[in-house]
């Protein structure tokens, strides 16, 4: 997250795997936004830990949603500003999110000069997988850098919305 430039423009963000919320603490504590964050969050229980047992009830300005990540981007026609991709099962990103359709309607739900930040673990993600979601994101809208090896063994997938 410190890699993008986090500014006053950012004022919508989908967050595709909710976990416990901690990324609401990251953007309203250390990058001092106010943005609407909205959560996607296919798991029930988790949701539910995030609110009662993580606190995450104590933010304004936000809405979980409890949904398929894949399903939310695909069917979804809001567009923003910062797209934050963390969507594991355990330790596996969901085939459904590695698709050139679920790319392309990432892209299409980035606002113009939206950004991305798109998560994988280099563990359990072939690396033809990650080729291949790099070229559909360059084929379609997606201006992209590589973070490789933060934390040992994720790679980040920064991108900007080109046109």
């Amino acid at each position: 997250m410190q890699q993008l430039p986090f500014d006053n423009t950012i004022k919508n963000i989908l967050v595709l795997g909710m976990g416990a919320g901690s990324i609401v603490e990251t953007i309203r504590k250390y990058f001092h936004s106010h943005a609407f964050i909205t959560l996607i969050e296919i798991d029930e229980v988790i949701i539910s830990i995030a609110k009662n047992e993580f606190g995450l009830s104590q933010y304004h300005n936000i809405e979980i949603i409890h949904a398929d990540a894949a399903d939310f981007v695909i069917n979804n026609t809001a567009s923003f500003d910062l797209i934050i991709v963390d969507l594991f099962i355990i330790d596996t990103i969901p085939a459904s999110c590695t698709t050139p359709i679920f790319i392309q309607a990432l892209c299409n739900r980035m606002a113009m000069n939206g950004k991305l930040v798109y998560n994988t673990m280099r563990d359990t993600l072939s690396k033809n997988v990650f080729t291949k979601i790099i070229q559909e994101m360059n084929q379609q809208c997606i201006e992209t850098r590589i973070l490789k090896k933060l934390e040992g063994d994720n790679d980040i997938i920064l991108g900007k919305k080109k046109r």
